[in-house]
């Protein structure tokens, strides 16, 4: 066997190219020229930006700064690259105090405190051996804790370590690419960005119209924010999968927060896992869009516009709403804009009792629950879809103007459907059940049949009559009412009695229920 001579400067020559692969330029795209920021229900929105690059020619590393701090990295779609992305990264590490502890582990600093009484400052050197759940010092002839001096202290850095940026950011790593100048647009999901539907009810004297207005109501809590974008947010709930790398996100933004209270031991408030600081209640009701702007403006945190109204887009099954400006969404900010302002509609106010077991009398009287129902239809002033939300309502008063009448939680009411507020309890009118004869049959399988007469008293002591609906729930399996003395429909799935009771006055609504158990 022979072997061909093959001299050193010739194998060298073969493997350099592999080693002399030439570095990624890194270059920063250029700010936003266009923003659109979609957002959904339970903490989600899309992003979409558009931006420039310069590209240098060859492989480079493109950064985009200024995404959101609450992004979902492994979401992100980046076009105007199409076949040359090799890698992608999000610097999460952000300049704040517990990244620069922890990046400064082994550094030396100097530690300022303050002598009580005389005000003197002293400074030493030391250098951070940990910074956990505490920051360790070490100085030249002991060790000590930050913050267990007794002294007013303070960390002086001589620098920032590599690797922090003061804005997040993602990057990708492009191949062999020409150079020039390219558009390119960036979408993705991110956390942090919320909106919800605050409704403001303001009845008539007679609680039988009223003037309806509903307001998005948008809420940043993170620390970047966008301005002139196209918002919308959009009312229906999407099928979502937590999966672990979005958990690790949340998990590190729960660790980014700055040291609080002076220390740098102590966490900032705990608003529970996903939700920010609550936000604002709605503009006061009755009031001019203009007024509403300049009575908001003393809380720097909150923009109220009423000049911005959102349109309503029909988006396969959900509903789209867009503003119909450019607006800008600050970081930290709640935003409020109105998207409906309906007047004259026709409510009613109705009462509410509920028989929720049939084993035992009442001790004593129960009040009613107070509703405000009208139909969502053209005809008695609505007809728009409402998303589901928050309405606080208003009745009118003879000495102050207005007064709070209480709130109510609302559902997704699609156009024809009845629209229903739940504001608070009656002491005029209430109810008292009493259960006069129970039995209970055994049935085979820890089955029992349970057989009640029940017999309601309701009684009025306001001047004016009132109605009604007394609601027998579901107790059981083949639950069946019958000899009543009062005329009954099912509605929402349970039998329902709407009587008047006189003013001043009582009746008593009697029945049979059975169902069986187990």
């Amino acid at each position: 066997m022979t072997f061909a001579r093959v001299s050193f400067a010739t194998l060298l020559a073969l493997v350099t190219p592999a080693f002399a692969q030439e570095a990624p330029r890194e270059v920063h795209a250029g700010a936003p020229t266009a923003v659109s920021v979609t957002i959904y229900r339970d903490d989600l929105a899309l992003i979409t930006e558009t931006r420039e690059v310069d590209l240098p020619g060859g492989p480079a590393k493109i950064v985009f700064d200024g995404v959101l701090d609450r992004i979902i990295p492994q979401s992100a779609i980046v076009r105007g690259f199409e076949g040359a992305e090799q890698e992608r990264n999000f610097d999460f590490d952000g300049l704040n105090g517990r990244s620069l502890l922890l990046r400064s582990i082994g550094e030396t600093v100097t530690i300022r405190r303050t002598t009580p009484g005389s005000g003197a400052a002293v400074e030493q050197e030391a250098t951070i051996q940990a910074a956990g759940d505490g920051v360790a010092l070490r100085f030249a002839d002991h060790w000590e804790a930050l913050g267990c001096s007794g002294a007013p202290e303070q960390i002086i850095f001589s620098r920032i370590p590599d690797g922090l940026r003061a804005r997040p950011a993602l990057s990708t790593t492009l191949g062999a690419t020409p150079g020039g100048r390219r558009e390119v647009t960036l979408s993705y999901l991110a956390t942090g960005l919320e909106w919800k539907t605050d409704y403001v009810v303001t009845l008539n004297d007679d609680s039988t119209r009223a003037d309806v207005g509903a307001w998005i109501t948008l809420t940043n809590g993170g620390e970047e924010g966008f301005a002139g974008a196209t918002v919308g947010v959009v009312a229906g709930d999407l099928s979502r999968v937590f999966s672990d790398s979005a958990r690790a996100n949340f998990d590190r933004i729960a660790q980014r927060a700055c040291w609080a209270s002076g220390t740098t031991t102590d966490f900032p408030p705990d608003y529970g896992y996903f939700d920010g600081p609550p936000p604002p209640p709605p503009p006061a009701p009755m009031m001019a869009p203009a007024m509403m702007e300049r009575a908001m403006m003393a809380e720097d945190s909150i923009v109220v516009t009423g000049a911005k109204l959102a349109e309503r887009e029909e988006l396969g099954d959900y509903q789209l709403y867009r503003i119909g400006e450019r607006t800008s969404v600050a970081a930290n900010q709640t935003k409020q804009v109105m998207f409906l302002a309906r007047s004259n509609v026709e409510v009613s106010r109705i009462l509410r009792h509920e028989v929720n077991q049939i084993e035992e009398s009442d001790d004593e009287v129960q009040p009613t629950t107070i509703l405000l129902r009208t139909k969502n239809e053209e005809a008695r002033g609505l007809g728009e879809p409402l998303p589901r939300g928050t309405a606080r309502v208003f009745a009118p008063s003879q000495d102050f103007g207005v007064l709070y009448s209480g709130e109510s939680d609302t559902r997704d009411t699609a156009v024809g459907l009845e629209w229903e507020l739940e504001t608070g309890e009656s002491a005029d009118l209430t109810a008292k059940t009493t259960i006069t004869r129970h039995t209970t049959r055994e049935l085979s399988g820890d089955r029992a049949r349970h057989t009640a007469d029940v017999s309601v008293e309701l009684s009025n002591a306001a001047g004016v009559p009132e109605v009604v609906e007394l609601v027998q729930s579901t107790l059981g399996a083949s639950q069946r009412l019958s000899n009543a003395n009062a005329r009954w429909a099912m509605k929402d799935g349970a039998p329902t009695f709407t009587v008047t009771v006189p003013a001043n006055g009582r009746m008593t609504v009697t029945y049979r229920l059975t169902y069986i158990d187990g």
